[in-house]
């Protein structure tokens, strides 16, 4: 990663705590930053490139320098990386009550919802004695 360590001003940064989330819908993960008192919360947009571009003021936050903040919590969404592939073929979902689903056409750098039940049957193995 880079761009996450340093603020505008060349200035190391020091935090109280992370997040990790695709707040703008694009289909990559970005960081919030949570700061000391004094300090603003920051939000690094992930380039998807390896680079994160501090959009906090374009966000709405640079302003709000009085709040401390610590303890975060993660976008509870599933995200995993196809690698270098243009498409996925298809994905196999097994659902905690025991249903397996196929959904297949998904987009690449996306967000999917897999809605139960909504996704193809596949016949779930059987369990050796």
């Amino acid at each position: 990663m880079a761009g996450v360590a340093f603020n505008e001003d060349g200035r190391e940064r020091a935090g109280m705590g992370t997040t990790i989330a695709d707040y703008n819908g694009a289909g990559r993960l970005d960081i919030f930053e949570t700061n000391f008192s004094d300090g603003t919360p920051v939000v690094y947009r992930n380039e998807g490139d390896g680079i994160f571009s501090d959009v906090s003021f374009a966000a709405g936050l640079g302003s709000h320098k009085r709040y401390l903040g610590w303890g975060t919590q993660n976008d509870p969404r599933v995200y995993f990386g196809p690698g270098s592939a243009t498409k996925l073929d298809d994905v196999q979902v097994r659902r905690p009550r025991g249903l397996v689903e196929l959904f297949d056409h998904l987009s690449i750098d996306a967000i999917n919802t897999l809605k139960e039940e909504s996704g193809t049957p596949v016949a779930a193995p059987t369990k050796k004695p």
